[in-house]
C-alpha cells in the first residue's frame, strides 16, 4: 500500500515537472511554445516509474524532451492508424454491408488455427 502511494505520488510529481517545460513569462505566468496556428491540448499520462529513466534516455538520444518524444510517438502512431469510413446513419443496409466486409476480412485469421 505504501509503495503504491509512493508510486502514485512520484508519477504525479513527474507529470507536474514535465508540465513545467513551458516557457515562463517574466511576470510569473506561463506561455505555451505552440503558436495559435498549431493548437494543442494538454493530456496527462502515467508512465510506470520503472520506465521513466528509459524514457528520458531515449529522449536524450533523440535530442528532445520526454514530453516531445511521447507527443511524437503518439502522433506518428495515429498517423498510421487507418480511419474507418463513416457509417451511414440513414442507410442501415450500408451499415450491414460494412459489418459483413469486416467479418469477411477476419475470416482468414479465424480459419488459421495458428492465430
Amino acid at each position: 500500500m505504501v509503495e503504491d502511494r509512493f508510486t502514485r505520488e512520484l508519477a504525479d510529481l513527474i507529470d507536474e515537472t514535465e508540465s513545467l517545460e513551458r516557457d515562463v513569462v517574466p511576470s510569473g505566468t506561463s506561455r505555451s511554445r505552440r503558436s495559435p496556428q498549431d493548437p494543442a491540448q494538454v493530456y496527462s499520462i502515467r508512465i510506470p516509474v520503472d520506465r521513466i529513466d528509459q524514457l528520458r534516455q531515449a529522449a536524450e538520444r533523440e535530442g528532445t524532451t520526454a514530453s516531445a518524444l511521447i507527443r511524437k510517438l503518439v502522433v506518428d502512431y495515429l498517423d498510421g492508424v487507418p480511419v474507418p469510413p463513416p457509417r451511414s446513419a440513414t442507410d442501415p443496409s450500408q451499415a450491414i454491408l460494412d459489418e459483413l466486409r469486416e467479418i469477411k476480412a477476419r475470416l482468414p485469421a479465424l480459419k488459421d488455427p495458428a492465430h
